[in-house]
């Protein structure tokens, strides 16, 4: 089986360099439209893994007046380490017997290292600043999840999974941005809205015996954010 933490390094790494080639080419466009560029960093919750990490940038394009066109990349990590079981994970056949032959109890093989690499798009509405400082903002749109796998520990040994299923989603955001001299810096929560019933994965334990666990992935949750956007 490939090491499926050098899947993730991989694609991070790629990913980071298309962010920047990305930001790179924005500006050096024309600027007949305000745009913006933003980084941020946060927590995230979701039902499956509960809490963790979350930061990245978006890139916003004024599409109308008022109506701004929102792409926005990042990487979740650093969730709460959950045994299989908390995570309603289940076995199957195979894998019980596999689990029974090698002395696994499911509720103590501890699920680690789980990660979202999420991209989004949107419309975000931002009326003028109150008092040319403040201003408030809403919107939404839809995502794609991109998920690297995840690895198992039990008994001291540690098994990595390939990729999960990706999936779509959709989001809600709202925040507030203080406008300093250079810089913006805002706030923002979002609620997501993306899972996937009965995904199935395959867990190769040890000596080749290897078994299928089934259970529901859902990315449900609030996002808190903090950041800042250089705008022009």
């Amino acid at each position: 089986m490939k090491d499926s933490r050098q899947h993730r390094h991989e694609f991070i790494s790629r990913a980071a360099l298309v962010a920047s080639a990305l930001a790179a080419a924005m500006f050096a466009m024309p600027t007949a439209a305000h745009a913006g560029l933003g980084a941020w960093g946060g927590v995230v919750d979701t039902e499956t893994f509960e809490r963790g990490v979350a930061f990245g940038g978006d890139l916003e394009i004024e599409a109308l007046p008022w109506i701004h066109l929102r792409l926005r990349g990042g990487f979740e990590g650093g969730f709460d380490d959950l045994s299989l079981s908390e995570a309603g994970f289940t076995a199957g056949n195979n894998a019980k017997r596999v689990l029974a032959d090698i002395g696994v109890d499911p509720s103590k093989a501890t699920l680690e290292d789980f990660s979202v690499v999420p991209v989004e798009a949107g419309l975000m509405l931002r009326p003028p600043a109150l008092f040319g400082v403040l201003a408030i903002y809403g919107g939404g749109g839809a995502g794609w999840y991109y998920m690297p796998g995840f690895d198992v520990t039990y008994n001291g040994r540690t098994v990595s999974t390939d990729s999960v299923s990706n999936m779509v989603g959709w989001w809600a955001a709202a925040g507030a941005e203080i406008d300093f001299p250079v810089v913006k810096v805002f706030a923002e929560a979002k609620y997501r809205s993306a899972s996937k019933d009965n995904e199935t994965f395959e867990l190769d334990f040890a000596n080749g015996k290897a078994g299928a666990f089934r259970g529901d992935v859902d990315l449900t949750g609030l996002t808190v954010i903090g950041g800042i956007r250089f705008s022009w």
